[in-house]
Parts: C-alpha cells; sequence; structure tokens
C-alpha cells in the first residue's frame, strides 16, 4: 500500500519593472510534509524553501527570456541536509498562435 503525504506549502513572486523590456521578480517558496518520519517511524520536523532571483527581458508579447538562480535548502530537524544552486536560462517564443491583441 502506497503512503499518502499531507503536504502544506506556498509561494510568492513579487516583480519590479526596471527598464520597458526588464523585470526582476524573486520567488521564494516553502513547503512542508506533516507526516514526514525517519527509518524508525518517529516524525521529523521539515522544510524545504527556495529563493529564485529572476532577471526577465520581454521583447514583446512573441519573446522573452530569463535568467534564474535557484537557492534551494532542505532541513530535517534542525539539521540542513541539502543546499542546491542552479543556474538557469530560458528562452520563448510564439509561433503560430499567439495571445489576443488589445483593441
Amino acid at each position: 500500500h502506497g503512503l499518502t503525504e499531507k503536504v502544506w506549502g506556498a509561494y510568492i513572486y513579487p516583480q519590479k519593472k526596471l527598464f520597458k523590456h526588464t523585470f526582476l521578480g524573486i520567488r521564494f517558496d516553502g513547503y512542508t510534509v506533516k507526516n514526514f518520519s525517519d527509518d524508525l517511524g518517529n516524525q521529523v520536523s521539515n522544510l524545504d524553501y527556495a529563493f529564485v532571483p529572476t532577471l526577465t527581458y520581454r521583447y514583446s508579447e512573441f519573446s522573452s527570456f530569463r535568467i534564474a538562480y535557484t537557492w534551494d535548502i532542505s532541513q530535517r530537524g534542525s539539521t540542513h541536509v541539502l543546499s542546491n544552486n542552479v543556474l538557469e536560462a530560458q528562452a520563448t517564443f510564439i509561433l503560430g498562435a499567439h495571445p489576443a491583441h488589445d483593441f
């Protein structure tokens, strides 16, 4: 039988326009597994959270370029057990059907 996890989490992503096509945002997110336990079945407090600053260049509604740095941390009890650092780049292009225009 599979174990059902009870997970609580949330995120917030404030973003500010810096220039005509450039935006800076940061995502804060976190979640916890309410019924997380160790190998002996003891309940263990846990929290996974991340900070993700993101720089976006949106030239038009058809293309955007984004670079983000993720700092991800896992905490079990009072110990930080994992920290990931990831640099990501993304390019998005819409070809064919596209978003509606404001008239």
